[in-house]
């Protein structure tokens, strides 16, 4: 799946966050959002749907 909105990829398996074409973070979404400096992290803090975000991914 390729998606620009958080809320379709934060129930997803894994989470590939490309930039300029190349990968530069690939695991699931909650090993994503412990990587203090992050991409996907900082994606998700900078949003003002953080809560509700960070609700929806699986434990």
């Amino acid at each position: 799946m390729i998606a620009h909105h958080l809320q379709s990829v934060m129930e997803a398996d894994r989470i590939m966050v490309l930039d300029a074409g190349c990968i530069i973070e690939f695991d699931s979404p909650q090993a994503l959002l412990k990587k203090k400096d992050g991409h996907f992290r900082t994606m998700v803090e900078n949003t003002n749907d953080r809560s509700a975000l960070l609700a929806m991914v699986k434990e």
